[in-house]
C-alpha cells in the first residue's frame, strides 16, 4: 500500500497573544527548552572535539543541541563560537556508562555499510545485496559458568584475560597534575567509618575552553505527555544512535543526525516468561521504568532496562505471606539490530529476555569474562549482592529431547525443555521465550551467586554502579542516605568506603581508579591510592596494602536541574536561574567560573507574553480552532496562520472563557440534527461545549480533577450510551453526557493505573486498564459489577458483539488536511504544530483544478486552492537562498515568504528544527533534504497545472532539483537516494512523480565515484526483505542505466538478471520496477540476460487486462510505453521477436498477446514497423493458416483487426474483401500478393524501381495500381484471376503483353509536392476509385485522374 506524505507544520505566528513580526519557529522552540522539565541529560563528543547534548524532559520529548554552524550569528550564544560539526559524524563517546566496555560498538554492528539490496529469487542470480549485520552463533558450555564466578569471587582472573587497569599514579598524575600525596589523616580501624576528605590538590588546565552550542532539533515522541517522563537517555552505534527510555516503558531509537524515529518498543508490552504461563499469573503491577544501561555481546548491542513496580500505584500480586508488598524489579533484554529500510540507516529492537529479579533498584550489567559473557548484579532484599551470568543463545540450542526446568525463587513454573548436556541441581535458569520474536534468539538467565552483603540499603535510591576491569570488580551503591564504595573479591563483597549521601542525586565511574559523586550543591571526584593499615599512602605492589579511595577535588555548583560528568574536572549542568534564566554551562574543578555553552537568544518576543496557545482542532479543510491561556477559543483560516506578516483578527472568538487554560478540544456530532459540537477541557477539571458555527458556548461543568484526556463515542445503536460522549480525564475518571440536549448524566471513578481501552455490549462496559486489570460496568444501573484481570475480559470479548474505543485514538474530522498528533506533549512549539497531509491535499487540489468551471461556486473553489497552495509553498520554499528565485515567487506566482515551518515525521514521532537560517533545514541530513524537496516539487507541479503559472513553476522546480546544492553551499545534504527510491515505488499520486523527478535529478549529480560507491557494495549478499530488495534494484538500476561503463560486468550482469526476475514477480509495484529499468537500459541489459525473453514477458504485460491487475502503477500501460521505447531503439531485435512470436507463439493465449501488441504498435507507432512491414504481414497471414483450425479461429478476430489497421495507416497495403486478396509494399517497389483463404503468398510484381508510396485494388478486384513519388510513376496491374492463373499458380496475372511489365505504366509530374517524407506519405497519398477503371490519386492538395 503507498505510504502517507505528511509533514508537521509548526505555526508560530498563532503561538502567542498579541502576534508580533518577530515570533518564528526558532523562537518558539527555543521557549519550549526554556519551559520545560528536564529529567535526563548526556553528552558526547564530535569530530574536532566538538560537543553535543541531549537534554530529556519531564513530558518525555527530548531537546538535542549541537555545534554552531559558521554562518550562525548571535541568535543562541555561548562564551566562544564554534567551528562547523556535524550529528552525523561523531568519533568517541566519552562518559556515557560505568563498565569499563565501550557503550558504542563498532559501527559494522549496529548500522550496515551498504544501506539497500537486492535478494535472488533463484540461484541463476547472485543477487544486488548487502551483507546483513547479525550476532555470532554462540556455542556455550554452560557447565564453567559456576566455576567462573567462584574464581572471579576468589580474585583470581580468568585464563584468558589479562588486567588493564590503570596504575594509580597515573590516575593520580592526570587528576592533580604531580606524583606525590603526603595525608596526615590517620584513618580508623574500620573501613566502613567515614573518612575525611585529602586536601585539595592542584587541577591541571583543559587543553581548549568548551565551545558553543546552538538548539538544533525537538524531538516529540509518539508516546508524550504526563507521566512519559525520559528516565535515560544513551548512544550506541558509534553515536549514531540516540536510545530513550520512559517511565512507562517506551524504548525509542532515534538516529542523531536528524532526529527522526527509527525503531520504538514497549518494555511492558509482553512479558516473557508468561508465554506458557496461566493467565492470572502474569504480573499486574505498574511498572516505573528507571534505567537503561548498554552492553556489547560479541557482535551484537543489547539494551537492558529496569523498572520497579509503581509506589503510587496499588498491587494485587508479588506479595509476602504477611501480606507486605516485596521489593521487586523487571529486566527486560532487547537487541538493537540494523534494519533495512528506506534511509541512511535503520536500527530495530529485538525483546530477547524479561524476567523479575527479587532486588531493588540495584542492578547492573557487565562483560567481565570473555567476549561473550554477560553479567548481571542485583542487590536483594536482604542486602545481598547477586551475581548471574546470562547468555543469549540460538533456537537452534534448545533442546527438546532433555529434562524441564523450574523457575526459582517462587516464581512462575515454566515447563520448558533444558538445552544443556548437563546441569547441577543448583544451577537453575530463567529461560525466556518469545513465539513472535523472529530472529531466533533467548536470554538465559543462571540462578544467582551470592557474591557478599553490602548493606540492607533503602530501596530509592541511584541503583548500582559497577566497573570490571580485569581480574578486579569494584562498585558503587548509592541511595539518598549514603554511598558504599566496595570491592569484589576473595569470596564476599569488601566494603572499602562509606560516605553520607546527602544531596546526592548521581555517581558514575571515570574509569577504573576514579569516580564522581554528584550532589546539588558540589560534584566531587574520588581516586584509588594504595594505603597501609594506618591509612599512609604506600608505593609497593599491592600485596603490601590496601586500595582506598581519596577526595581528589570538590567543586561547588550553582543551582541546576540535571547534571552530566564529561570527565574528570568538568561537569555539564543545564540551570534555570531566577536572574540568569536557563543556560547549558559546563564546570571545571580549574576554574572558578562555569562556560556558558548555550542560553537563548536576547528575547526577541515581548517581555511578558499575556496569552499563548493551548490546544489546537482541526474544523476542516479551511478552519482550525486555536485554545488559548485566557480560556478562550478562536476560528481563523489555516492559511492566515501561515502568511508573511502577523494576523491578529480571528474569524470567530468565543463568548465566554473558562477559568483556566484549554487543555484540549475535540469534535463531536450529533447524529440526529447532524450538528457539530466542539467539546473542550480546562487546566482546572472543567468541561465545556461550544456550538462550532458560532463558538457559543452551550454548557460547562467543573467535574474532573486533571484536565480532559479525550473525548470518546461510541456509535448509535450501542444501547444507552449510543447518543452519548464519554469524557476520559487524564485520571481515567470518565464523564458521560448526551449530546442531544448536552445533558450531563454520572460520572465512572478512574483507576490509579492508566486507562487504556473501553468495550461496550448491550449496557456492559469494560475498562482495560495498563496495569492488566479489567473493570466490567453495568452502564444501565450505573454499578460497579468486578474487577478481573484481562485474560478473563478477553474471553468475554472472544463471545463477539463488543465495541471497542481506545484512549488513545483522536477522531478527526473526515477529508480534513490538517490532523493533530496522537502524542500530549504541551510544549509550546509543539502546541502550535498540525500534521499536514500533503497527499490528501494535492489530490484534493489537482482534482478541482482539472474540473471545467461552469459556475461561480466551482470558480471559487479554483481560486480557493490556488490560494491554498500558495499558502503550503510560502512555508516549504527556502527563501533568501536565490534572489532571483524569491522574486519568481513574490512577482509571478503571487507567494510571500512564511516564518512558519515544517519538520519530519517518523513512526509518529515528530522533529521539530530550531533552524536559525533559512538554509539551515538543507544542511541536516539527506532525509530532509528529501522531504522537504519532494514536498515542494509536488506542490509546485500542482500550481503548473494553471496555465499561467506553469512556466514559473517549472523554473522554480529546477532550481530545486538541479541548482540548490550551488546555492546552499558546502554544508547542503543532497536528498538522501533511498529515501526518494522509496517515494518512487511506494508512494501514492503526485508524491510519486515528484519523488521520481528529484531522484531522477539527483542521480544525474552523482560523481563516478559515488556511482561505484552505491553500486559496487551491494553485490555481495542475498537477504530475504524483498521491501528492500526493490529499493536496492530502484537506486542501482537507475545508477547503471546512466552510468554504465563505471560498473563492473559482475555487477550490471546481477542488475539484468534481477530486473529479468522481477518482471515475474506477483507485486505490481515489483513488475513496474522491472518494467521501467527494463525500457531505461534495454541496450545495456542485452549483453547479459536474453532480451528476447524480457521483450515476450513485457507483450504479455502490456496485453493484461484482468481486474486483478490493474493497480495504482497501471503496469500494462507502463509495458506498452516501454515497448514503444524498445521498439524504437532496437528496431531490427524487436521486429524479429515480433515475427517469431506471431508464426511460433509457446502457447496460443501468447499468440493473442502478440498480435494485440501489434495493433498497439499500429496505432502508436506506425513508423516503428514501416521498414518491416512486409514481414510483419506475412507472419500475420500464415497465423491464419487454415490447417490450424483451433489457432485460426482463435487469431482470427485480431489478425482481421490487424489487417483493417494496416490497410487504414499505411497506403502501402490494400486489402479486397471479395477476393480476399491482401497486396502489401515494399520499400524496394515490389508488392506481393496474398491469398488470404489459403493463407499463402500468391505471386511479387515488380515494376516500380525505387520506393512504393501507396497501392490500391479496384472495386471489381480485377485491378491494382500503384504509385512511387520519387519515380512519379503509377503502374496499373491486372490482377484478376484468369484462365491461365490454374495451369501456372504462384505467378502474376498476365499482363496483355509478353515480360513481367505492369499493365500500364502513367507518368506524371507534380512538382515539388512529391517531395515529402515517409510520415508524410501516410497522411498525404491516397488512392479513390471513383468507378471500376478510373481513380485518383490525391497527392497533397493535387489530384490526379487515371484511367486504369
Amino acid at each position: 500500500m503507498p505510504s502517507s506524505f505528511t509533514l508537521p507544520i509548526t505555526f508560530a505566528h498563532v503561538s502567542q497573544l498579541p502576534q508580533n513580526d518577530v515570533t518564528n519557529c526558532h523562537s518558539i522552540t527555543s521557549d519550549s527548552c526554556v519551559a520545560c522539565k528536564p529529567s535526563a541529560i548526556v553528552s558526547w563528543t564530535l569530530e574536532n572535539e566538538q560537543r553535543a547534548v541531549a537534554l530529556g524532559c519531564r513530558d518525555g520529548s527530548i531537546f538535542v543541541f549541537g555545534p554552531q554552524n559558521s554562518k550562525e550569528s548571535g541568535n543562541e550564544r555561548g562564551e566562544k563560537r564554534a567551528g562547523s560539526g556535524s550529528l552525523s559524524s561523531p568519533s568517541t563517546l566519552r562518559g556515557s556508562h560505568p563498565t569499563s566496555r565501550s557503550t558504542s560498538p563498532s559501527g559494522s554492528s549496529i548500522v550496515s555499510q551498504t544501506p539497500f539490496n537486492i535478494s535472488s529469487r533463484s540461484r541463476v542470480v547472485s543477487g544486488i545485496t548487502a551483507a546483513a549485520v547479525e550476532a555470532p552463533k554462540n556455542y556455550v558450555d554452560f557447565d564453567d559458568e559456576p566455576s567462573k564466578l567462584k574464581e572471579m569471587l576468589k580474585g583470581r582472573p580468568p585464563k584468558d584475560r589479562s588486567s588493564h587497569a590503570p596504575t594509580v599514579d597515573a590516575v593520580a598524575s592526570d587528576v592533580r597534575g604531580d606524583d606525590t600525596h603526603h595525608s596526615s589523616r590517620k584513618a580508623s580501624a574500620s573501613l566502613k567509618s567515614p573518612r575525611s576528605p585529602a586536601p585539595p590538590s592542584p587541577i591541571p588546565t583543559p587543553s581548549s575552553t568548551p565551545k558553543a552550542l546552538a538548539l538544533r532539533y525537538h524531538i516529540v515522541p509518539r508516546h508524550s505527555g504526563a507521566g512519559q517522563a525520559v528516565s535515560g537517555i544513551l548512544l550506541v552505534g558509534s553515536s549514531r544512535i540516540l536510545v530513550s527510555l520512559h517511565e512507562q516503558g517506551d524504548v525509542y531509537a532515534f538516529a542523531m543526525q536528524d532526529g527522526r524515529c527509527l525503531s520504538t518498543i514497549n518494555a511492558t508490552d509482553r512479558f516473557l516468561d508468561s508465554v506458557q504461563s496461566k493467565t492470572e499469573d502474569i504480573p499486574r503491577q505498574t511498572w516505573v521504568w528507571q534505567s537503561l544501561r548498554t552492553v556489547q555481546y560479541g557482535e551484537s548491542t543489547l539494551l537492558i532496562a529496569t523498572s520497579i513496580v509503581d509506589p503510587m500505584a496499588p498491587s494485587t500480586s508479588f506479595e509476602d505471606s504477611a501480606g507486605a508488598e516485596a521489593n521487586k524489579c523487571r529486566v527486560v533484554v532487547f537487541e538493537i539490530q540494523p534494519t533495512e529500510r528506506s534511509g541512511s540507516f535503520d536500527a530495530a529492537f529485538v525483546k530477547l529476555g524479561d524476567w523479575i529479579e527479587n532486588g531493588t533498584t540495584h542492578v547492573d550489567v557487565a562483560d567481565n569474562l570473555g567476549k561473550d559473557s554477560l553479567y548481571i548484579y542485583v542487590v536483594d532484599e536482604n542486602g545481598r549482592l547477586i551475581i548471574k551470568s546470562i547468555r543469549v543463545v540460538e533456537n537452534y540450542e534448545l533442546k527438546p529431547t532433555t529434562p524441564e526446568l523450574t523457575i526459582s525463587d517462587g516464581d512462575t513454573r515454566l515447563n520448558l525443555p533444558n538445552p544443556f548436556k548437563a546441569l547441577r541441581s543448583r544451577s537453575t535458569e530463567h529461560l525466556i521465550q518469545g513465539e513472535h520474536e523472529s530472529n531466533g534468539r533467548r536470554v538465559i538467565v543462571h540462578e544467582g551467586i551470592q557474591a557478599g552483603v553490602v548493606n540492607k540499603l533503602d530501596r530509592t535510591g541511584f541503583g548500582l554502579h559497577l566497573h570490571v576491569s580485569g581480574s578486579s570488580t569494584r562498585g558503587l551503591l548509592c541511595t539518598t542516605e549514603e554511598v558504599q564504595t566496595f570491592e569484589l573479591g576473595a569470596g564476599n563483597v569488601n566494603t572499602v568506603y562509606t560516605e553520607s549521601a546527602s544531596g546526592l542525586l548521581d555517581a558514575k565511574w571515570v574509569d577504573h581508579e576514579s569516580y564522581v559523586l554528584i550532589f546539588n550543591d558540589r560534584f566531587v571526584l574520588y581516586g584509588y591510592h594504595l594505603v597501609d593499615g594506618d591509612n599512609n599512602r604506600l608505593r609497593a605492589s599491592p600485596s603490601e596494602g590496601i586500595m582506598q579511595p581519596y577526595q581528589l577535588h570538590s567543586t561547588p555548583l550553582p543551582p541546576f536541574q540535571k547534571a552530566f560528568s564529561l570527565s574528570r574536572t568538568d561537569l555539564l549542568v543545564y540551570t534555570n536561574e531566577t536572574v540568569k534564566g536557563v543556560r547549558l554551562q559546563v564546570i571545571s574543578a580549574h576554574s572558578t567560573s562555569a562556560t556558558t555553552i548555550w542560553q537563548p537568544s536576547p528575547s526577541t518576543t515581548p517581555s511578558k507574553v499575556e496569552t499563548y496557545l493551548t490546544a489546537t482542532l482541526p474544523l476542516d479543510q479551511e478552519s482550525v480552532i486555536l485554545g488559548y491561556s485566557d480560556g478562550l477559543i478562536r476560528q481563523t483560516p489555516w492559511t492566515h496562520m501561515s502568511g508573511e506578516f502577523a494576523k491578529e483578527s480571528f474569524d470567530k472568538v468565543s463568548d465566554v472563557p473558562l477559568d483556566g487554560y484549554i487543555a484540549s478540544l475535540f469534535l463531536v456530532y450529533n447524529r440526529r440534527t447532524k450538528q457539530r459540537f466542539v467539546v473542550g477541557g480546562a487546566d482546572d477539571g472543567s468541561l465545556a461545549v461550544w456550538t462550532s458555527d458560532s463558538l457559543k458556548l452551550c454548557a460547562r461543568w467543573t467535574i474532573f480533577t486533571t484536565s480532559l484526556l479525550n473525548v470518546l463515542q461510541f456509535p448509535d445503536d450501542r444501547g444507552v450510551l449510543g447518543g452519548c460522549i464519554l469524557c476520559v480525564a487524564e485520571d481515567g475518571t470518565i464523564a458521560v453526557v448526551v449530546v442531544d440536549g448536552l445533558q450531563f448524566l454520572y460520572m465512572i471513578p478512574g483507576a490509579p493505573a492508566t486507562l487504556e481501552r473501553l468495550c461496550l455490549r448491550e449496557d456492559n462496559l469494560l475498562l482495560y486498564y495498563a496495569n492488566h486489570m479489567v473493570r466490567l460496568w453495568d452502564v444501565k444501573t450505573k454499578e460497579f459489577w468486578r474487577s478481573m484481570v484481562a485474560g478473563k475480559a478477553d474471553e468475554l470479548m472472544q463471545e463477539g458483539g463488543w465495541a471497542q474505543l481506545s484512549t488513545n485514538d483522536i477522531n478527526h474530522p473526515p477529508h480534513t488536511i490538517l490532523r493533530r498528533f496522537v502524542s500530549r506533549s504541551r510544549s509550546l512549539d509543539f502546541t502550535s504544530t498540525l500534521l499536514f497531509d500533503v497527499d490528501q491535499f494535492l489530490s484534493i487540489s489537482n482534482s478541482v483544478t482539472r474540473s471545467i468551471s461552469t459556475g461561480l461556486e466551482q470558480t471559487r473553489a479554483i481560486y480557493s486552492t490556488l490560494d491554498r497552495l500558495r499558502s503550503i509553498l510560502s512555508i516549504l520554499l527556502t527563501w533568501g537562498v536565490s534572489q532571483d528565485i524569491d522574486a519568481i515567487c513574490r512577482t509571478q506566482l503571487g507567494i510571500s515568504s512564511s516564518v512558519s515551518s515544517h519538520g519530519i515525521i517518523s513512526q509518529e514521532s515528530a522533529v521539530l528544527f530550531a533552524s536559525a537560517a533559512p538554509t539551515d533545514l538543507w544542511c541536516i541530513s539527506g532525509v530532509v533534504s528529501a522531504t522537504r524537496c519532494i514536498a515542494i516539487v509536488a506542490s509546485l507541479r500542482a500550481l503548473a497545472l494553471h496555465e499561467e503559472y506553469a512556466d514559473a513553476a517549472n523554473t522554480i522546480i529546477t532550481f530545486y532539483t538541479t541548482s540548490l546544492a550551488s546555492a546552499v553551499g558546502s554544508r547542503f545534504q543532497p536528498p538522501d537516494l533511498p529515501l526518494l527510491a522509496s517515494k518512487s515505488l511506494y508512494g501514492s499520486g503526485e508524491i510519486r512523480h515528484a519523488a521520481k523527478l528529484v531522484f531522477d535529478a539527483t542521480i544525474m549529480q552523482l560523481l563516478e565515484e559515488d556511482t561505484i560507491e552505491l553500486c559496487v557494495p551491494v553485490s555481495s549478499a542475498n537477504p530475504e526483505n524483498e521491501e528492500t530488495s526493490a529499493l536496492a534494484l530502484f537506486l542501482c538500476g537507475h545508477s547503471a542505466a546512466g552510468q554504465h561503463s563505471l560498473l563492473p560486468e559482475s555487477v550490471l550482469t546481477n542488475i539484468a538478471k534481477s530486473i529479468s526476475l522481477y518482471m515475474h514477480a506477483e507485486d505490481p509495484i515489483h513488475r513496474a520496477l522491472a518494467i521501467d529499468l527494463c525500457s531505461r537500459g534495454f541496450q545495456i541489459w542485452q549483453h547479459y540476460v536474453d532480451v528476447m525473453e524480457m521483450l515476450r514477458v513485457l507483450f504479455t504485460l502490456s496485453t493484461t487486462s484482468r481486474k486483478d491487475s490493474i493497480n495504482v502503477h497501471n503496469t500494462a500501460a507502463q509495458a506498452r510505453a516501454a515497448v514503444l521505447s524498445i521498439a524504437s531503439s532496437n528496431t531490427p531485435l524487436f521486429m524479429t521477436t515480433l515475427a517469431l512470436d506471431i508464426l511460433s507463439p509457446s502457447n496460443l493465449e501468447y499468440r493473442k498477446s502478440v498480435m494485440q501488441m501489434v495493433a498497439f504498435l499500429i496505432r502508436k507507432r506506425p513508423l516503428v514497423l514501416y521498414p518491416n512491414l512486409p514481414r510483419l504481414m506475412e507472419a500475420v497471414v500464415k497465423s491464419l493458416d487454415p490447417n490450424s483450425t483451433s489457432h485460426r479461429d482463435a487469431v482470427l478476430d485480431t489478425a482481421t483487426q490487424i489487417i483493417g489497421d494496416v490497410v487504414k495507416t499505411f497506403p502501402t497495403v490494400d486489402f479486397h474483401m471479395g477476393s480476399q486478396r491482401l497486396a502489401v509494399g515494399t520499400s524496394e517497389g515490389a508488392i506481393v500478393m496474398y491469398d488470404l483463404k489459403t493463407a499463402i503468398r500468391l505471386y511479387v510484381l515488380e515494376g516500380h524501381k525505387k520506393r512504393l508510396a501507396a497501392c490500391s485494388f479496384s472495386p471489381d478486384g480485377r485491378r491494382l495500381v500503384s504509385v512511387s513519388l520519387e519515380e512519379n510513376v503509377v503502374l496499373v496491374w491486372k490482377v484478376g484471376t484468369s484462365f491461365s492463373s490454374f495451369f501456372n499458380p504462384g505467378a502474376p496475372p498476365r499482363q496483355g503483353h509478353g515480360g513481367s511489365e505492369p499493365y500500364k505504366t502513367l507518368p506524371f509530374n507534380v512538382g515539388q509536392e512529391a517531395d515529402m517524407t515517409i510520415a508524410a506519405t501516410l497522411e498525404w497519398v491516397r488512392f479513390n476509385w471513383i468507378s471500376d477503371r478510373s481513380v485518383k490519386l490525391d497527392i497533397r492538395e493535387s489530384v490526379l485522374t487515371f484511367s486504369t
